[in-house]
């Protein structure tokens, strides 16, 4: 006798499918049009990214978007371009209903001091090319390694304290570095199990490109004792997911993102 379990699961598995692409095509959507403030022109190459979801999409050549298969409820937009300063909304979505919007990009502009070139053939490295393609990006704030040698005598701490946008807390040895307003819903211990340590919304910390430390994370939060400026060759600094690069994060970085980078031997 010929079983019939194989076609009735493909069935099931088929209906399935059908019924979640159904949902999708009767969900509210979000589109709409970017443009530069100044000009009113439309922007090609925009991200604008769903940060509770991570799905993004991209301008066209009309400067032109649209986001599908929204489910109802708030949707906390967030829409940037290098060049310009990153602005966030939030998107209500009710009886699947298509909303329409449209979005305005003032430029940023980032001064760059000059790049020295000290390596052998004129070229930097990988690892710095990383960094002076971000800082020419103009989200977030940089502190060179120009900066870095004349300050050598005093500590990370004091040197962040210059950016703006972090509070620092003190305990025992430990300095921790938080965002310095909002991130309620990330107030956690900095260090998780000691109930006596201090509270915040502990700054997302990456070493040479390795991610060290998450505030979605049970880990610790990291130690800025730990590192020294002599040892240091740049820094960033991203103030909330707005400005954090998706290549860090991005919405996953609600309370900020630091990278060090070390300097090279």
């Amino acid at each position: 006798m010929r079983s019939t379990c194989a076609p009735r699961m493909l069935a099931v598995v088929l209906a399935g499918i059908l019924t979640a692409d159904a949902a999708e095509a009767q969900g509210g959507s979000l589109s709409g049009r970017v443009l530069a403030d100044s000009s009113s022109q439309p922007l090609v190459g925009v991200e604008i990214v769903l940060m509770a979801t991570e799905r993004s999409v991209r301008t066209d050549a009309q400067g032109a978007f649209r986001i599908t298969g929204l489910r109802d409820g708030g949707h906390p937009v967030l829409v940037r371009m290098p060049g310009f300063a990153a602005i966030t909304d939030t998107v209500l979505i009710t009886d699947g209903t298509a909303v329409t919007k449209d979005y305005k990009l003032t430029a940023s502009v980032a001064v760059l001091d000059s790049v020295r070139v000290s390596a052998a053939g004129g070229r930097l490295s990988a690892r710095m090319r990383t960094f002076e393609r971000r800082r020419a990006e103009g989200f977030g704030r940089f502190i060179t390694a120009a900066e870095l040698r004349k300050n050598e005598d005093r500590s990370l701490r004091a040197l962040l304290t210059r950016l703006g946008g972090l509070r620092f807390a003190i305990y025992e040895s430990a300095t921790f570095a938080g965002m310095a307003r909002g991130g309620n819903s990330m107030n956690r211990l900095a260090i998780p199990w000691d109930p006596n340590s201090p509270r915040g919304c502990w700054v997302q910390v990456y070493v040479d490109a390795i991610r060290l430390y998450s505030p979605l994370s049970a880990l610790p939060a990291p130690n800025l004792e730990h590192y020294r400026v002599a040892d240091l060759e740049a820094v960033e600094f991203y103030q909330g997911f707005a400005t954090t690069p998706a290549e860090l994060g991005g919405a996953n970085a609600p309370c900020g993102t630091l990278v060090l980078w070390t300097r090279e031997k």
